[in-house]
């Protein structure tokens, strides 16, 4: 089955990895243990030849104590143009925020950290205003990062996708 960037399961399916790649860890059981603490999610992608890896990190941050990392990976069999990766790892990270927002306390926030910049310079700003738009008209307690400040994108998930 050929599976392209646009295809993923649905979130249910997704087999998360502690951060180390060793064990299976329930996103439910994650979710739980942190109840309280601050979250973030970021996805990122990197293409290998005709193929491409999404990395989707969802980051439980603990004042005082730091954070904790599970990881959901995906290969497709292409590697597509940049625009519909960037919008490809929204939607991921949007997939992986309803969920989470079913889950923790109405009050929190969930932050979402965006691969794409925030300086003209990168090729990535040309469809910012797009995916950071996509995100707020949620019209949910999502809140958009970008670079530089998005290092649950650019730091935590970009590590897993290599």
């Amino acid at each position: 089955m050929r599976v392209d960037i646009y295809a993923y399961p649905v979130i249910e399916e997704w087999k998360w990895k502690s951060y180390d790649g060793k064990k299976i860890v329930s996103i439910d059981e994650f979710i739980t243990e942190h109840i309280g603490d601050d979250f973030y999610i970021g996805t990122d992608s990197q293409v290998h030849g005709k193929s491409t890896t999404f990395t989707t990190a969802l980051i439980a941050y603990r004042r005082g104590t730091g954070g904790y990392i599970i990881c959901y990976s995906q290969k497709t069999q292409e590697k597509g143009h940049m625009r519909p990766r960037l919008f490809s790892e929204a939607m991921r990270s949007l997939t992986a925020a309803y969920y989470l927002d079913t889950k923790i306390p109405s009050e929190a926030v969930i932050n979402i950290h965006l691969d794409v910049n925030g300086s003209d310079k990168h090729k990535s700003n040309s469809c910012k205003e797009d995916i950071v738009g996509m995100i707020v008209g949620q019209g949910k307690r999502f809140l958009p990062h970008w670079k530089p400040d998005a290092w649950g994108s650019s730091k935590a998930a970009d590590r897993k996708t290599k």
